[in-house]
C-alpha cells in the first residue's frame, strides 16, 4: 500500500518519470480526490481518496484539560501578511503567539514521533490555531498547486485539540463530509487585516 500525501492535479504529467514505480503496489491511497482520475492512467492499481487523521486519543484535551497557555498558534506554511498583522498585535498586547522561526520547507525533524507529540500537546494548550487552504496562500506551492483544493492535514490537528481554528477552509466536497459543523473555521482574510478584530470579537 502506498499513501502519496502530496500529489497535485496539476503535476501528474510531470511526475509521470515516477510514476512507474506505482506498479509496486496493490493499492494507491491519495491526499485528496483531484488526481484520481489522472493517476489511474498510470497504474493497474485500485486508487482512492484516503483522509488524513490524527491520534485523537493524545490530542484531546481531557480528560485532564491543560491551561490554554499558548494564545495563538501557527506551524508550517502560512500567510505572510496574517503573520505580520500577529506580530503587531503581540507586540502591542500581552498575547503570546508561537510560531516557526526556521524555515519549515528546508528543516527536518529529529523523531517524527517526537514531532506529532509536541505538536499535539502545543494544540491543546493553545486558543487559537492558524489553518489556511494551501491555494489561498502566495509563493511557489501555490503557483505548484495552481488552485486546488485539499483538506489539509492540520485542520485534523486543530480539531483534535480542541482549538479555535482561524484561517481559510478549503472549496470542496471533502471539507464538508469531514467538518459538518458551523464555524469549523473561522474564516479571516489573507491579507490580515481582520484577524485582531476577530480574536477580539471571539474572546
Amino acid at each position: 500500500v502506498l499513501y502519496l500525501f502530496e500529489l497535485w492535479e496539476s503535476t501528474v504529467a510531470a511526475d509521470s518519470r515516477y510514476l512507474k514505480l506505482l506498479e509496486e503496489f496493490d493499492h494507491i491511497f491519495l491526499l485528496h480526490k483531484a488526481p484520481i482520475s489522472k493517476l489511474a492512467r498510470y497504474t493497474d492499481a485500485k486508487v482512492q481518496w484516503l483522509p488524513p487523521a490524527v491520534d485523537c486519543l493524545a490530542a484531546a484535551p481531557a480528560p485532564n484539560a491543560p491551561p490554554r497557555c499558548v494564545d495563538i498558534y501557527s506551524y508550517g506554511n502560512r500567510s505572510a501578511p496574517v503573520h505580520q498583522r500577529l506580530l503587531e498585535l503581540t507586540e502591542r498586547s500581552n498575547l503570546f503567539y508561537l510560531y516557526d522561526s526556521l524555515s519549515s520547507t528546508d528543516s527536518r525533524v529529529k523523531s517524527w514521533r517526537e514531532h506529532r507529540s509536541l505538536i499535539a500537546n502545543t494544540v491543546k494548550r493553545s486558543r487559537y490555531f492558524i489553518a489556511f487552504n494551501p491555494a489561498s496562500l502566495g509563493g511557489e506551492k501555490s503557483g505548484k498547486i495552481a488552485g486546488e483544493q485539499v483538506l489539509a492535514s492540520r485542520l485534523f490537528e486543530g480539531a483534535a485539540g480542541g482549538a479555535v481554528i482561524l484561517g481559510s477552509a478549503p472549496d470542496c466536497p471533502e471539507f464538508k463530509e469531514q467538518f459538518p459543523w458551523p464555524d469549523a473555521v473561522i474564516e479571516i482574510s489573507p491579507d490580515g487585516s481582520d484577524v485582531g478584530d476577530i480574536i477580539e470579537a471571539l474572546d
